[in-house]
């Protein structure tokens, strides 16, 4: 498998996002070439805490706390969206739905959504510069990958780990 570490801003991955909560899989970024929730993602969990994960990603990058290493796939072959979120697409999301006023945090000392902000500090989350690798190999290599790094953090279960690996229609239609 070959990787590539590549340092896009929030600006530039979440061109194109638009959050739509009764379809949480396929949400676009990087102009389009990126599927934030591919269909082997699970679905977006960072809000049902009520927002404390979420708002901590806002919050650390706010406070200039690096947000961790995230991995996109490139498939070539794949014109329309040649890429896809391995891992990140919680903290890709909360930036998006901070970002189109989904809920507020605290900034100066008074809650705030992201149409009341200074533009100082919405060109300081924007510019935020990301740590991203880009891996691309054989299917069989990437959805390894997927489930090496999906052993830390917020773990997957064992369910949410066969979805990703047997992912199709049907897995779709049963989710």
């Amino acid at each position: 498998m070959k990787t590539d570490l590549i340092h896009p801003t929030v600006r530039e991955i979440l061109e194109g996002f638009a959050w739509d909560g009764t379809d949480e899989k396929g949400l676009f970024g990087w102009s389009g070439q990126l599927t934030i929730q591919p269909e082997f993602q699970r679905n977006y969990v960072y809000g049902l805490d009520g927002g404390a994960k979420e708002v901590a990603v806002i919050d650390s990058v706010l406070k200039g706390y690096p947000l961790g290493l995230l991995y996109f796939a490139h498939d070539p072959s794949k014109a329309a969206h040649p890429y896809e979120v391995l891992d990140g697409q919680q903290r890709i999301t909360a930036l998006g739905r901070y970002m189109e006023g989904q809920f507020s945090v605290l900034v100066e000392g008074y809650e705030k959504r992201w149409s009341s902000l200074d533009p100082a500090i919405k060109d300081k989350i924007l510019d935020t510069r990301l740590l991203v690798y880009v891996c691309e190999g054989t299917e069989t290599e990437i959805t390894r990958w997927f489930e090496t790094i999906n052993i830390a953090g917020v773990p997957l279960t064992s369910q949410e780990l066969r979805n990703a690996v047997y992912a199709g229609p049907f897995v779709t239609a049963a989710k």
